[in-house]
């Protein structure tokens, strides 16, 4: 069954005011189209609407958006972040189908396939060898196929057919990379035969998120165009907040915003709403203490890929910090990301949930993780795969709900 529709949406978005919230974030937990997306995270992030007296758009307009301490810096940055991510020229290649398919907790990966036409360099080849099994679920994403506007009001998506057939059709998607790591690391072909453990964390029935999947939603692009309101926001933000240190990873932070949201003014003051309740759940929960508890969560739940990685020498500080901190956005593709935050959003406070997200990728991941070298899990950990949203959230609520019960560890 499919999950609601934007015409689902509109009958609330346009209803008599106020707005059913309760009835929106029930919505919202399924995957919001992509054309109601900025609308419908403002309403959940509670930013005013503009032209009411608690207008937003006046505030942002008389703060300083070029003159912060970081302002080079952050021009520097941003300009260096569009540029890996700005359309490759296409290269017509053939080659096999690589995947990497969800270990026990159910259909959490999307395959990362390789066909005629494709962006030249966006997909690595995570496993060497791989699954060469038709992907027949390549690409679903978990929402509507629909445009993106650029704060300006342009379209800020390719010129893919949002009609695009569902399941196992060729994709064209843009380039990744890690905003902090020129990731070259080497991709052998290794392969170690293991079991995958843990297969018991499957989406639980109780859960109440729609696994219907739609139309192959056209990839978002980030261009040159949008520098400047990367620029502005964030430069205004740390204006706004001096006791703020500009940290690299807000420009990753702030993108699901910008490719979402029309006006620069709900931009700034939802990216200003978000990093602000990261700090202060930072100030409480010193991030220090949340890995070394996501590690004691990692080895109890998973305790074979745990020891995989130990075996391997794979660094946890090099990803966990930012995982944990950054909502994934540093990690996940954009596409996956925006239908991620679609459901944190819709709960309203989800930085306790997140870290059971984080562990919940893990299982997903897990099979193909214990066939790989430490350089090719690396890989893999700082630059995610397309990910099933739908099936992930049921996993990770399902480690919740078993870890508090039985009293293994006290993450409040």
């Amino acid at each position: 069954m499919a999950g609601p529709s934007a015409a689902d949406f509109l009958l609330v978005l346009e209803a008599p005011a106020p707005v059913d919230i309760e009835r929106l974030r029930c919505l919202a937990r399924q995957g919001v189209p992509r054309e109601l997306r900025g609308r419908v995270w403002k309403l959940l992030l509670q930013i005013p609407t503009l032209g009411t007296d608690a207008d937003s758009s006046g505030a942002y307009d008389r703060i300083d958006k070029q003159h912060s301490e970081y302002a080079r810096r952050i021009h520097s940055d941003v300009n260096r972040f569009i540029q890996r991510r700005m359309p490759r020229p296409t290269s017509t290649t053939t080659s096999r189908r690589n995947s990497l398919t969800a270990g026990g907790g159910g259909d959490c990966a999307r395959p990362v396939t390789s066909s005629t036409t494709r962006t030249a360099s966006w997909v690595p080849h995570y496993v060497r060898g791989g699954d060469t099994r038709k992907a027949t679920s390549a690409y679903h994403y978990y929402g509507t196929s629909a445009s993106s506007r650029r704060p300006n009001g342009s379209k800020a998506i390719d010129g893919s057919d949002d009609g695009s057939s569902e399941g196992g059709g060729d994709t064209k998607s843009t380039e990744r990379e890690d905003d902090d790591d020129d990731d070259n690391s080497s991709q052998s072909s290794h392969s170690t035969s293991r079991s995958s453990a843990n297969s018991h964390y499957s989406p639980s029935h109780s859960q109440t998120l729609n696994r219907g999947r739609r139309k192959l939603a056209p990839p978002f692009v980030i261009d040159k165009l949008l520098e400047p309101t990367y620029n502005r926001v964030i430069n205004a933000y740390l204006i706004a907040h001096p006791h703020v240190e500009y940290n690299p990873a807000y420009i990753s932070v702030v993108t699901p915003l910008v490719v979402s949201m029309d006006s620069e003014a709900d931009i700034y003051h939802c990216f200003a709403h978000l990093v602000n309740d990261i700090h202060e759940y930072s100030e409480i929960h010193p991030i220090n203490a949340r890995v070394a508890k996501f590690v004691t969560l990692f080895r109890r739940a998973l305790p074979d890929l745990f020891n995989y990685f130990q075996e391997e020498e794979v660094d946890l500080g090099e990803w966990v910090s930012s995982w944990l901190l950054n909502l994934l956005a540093k990690e996940l593709p954009l596409e996956s990301l925006v239908y991620l935050w679609d459901y944190y959003l819709a709960q309203g406070t989800f930085l306790r949930l997140h870290t059971f997200v984080c562990l919940a990728i893990l299982h997903c991941l897990q099979q193909n993780l214990e066939e790989l070298e430490q350089s090719e899990i690396r890989t893999v950990l700082l630059r995610l795969p397309p990910l099933d949203i739908s099936q992930v959230i049921p996993v990770a609520l399902t480690l919740q709900h078993e870890i508090e019960q039985n009293g293994q560890l006290d993450l409040s």
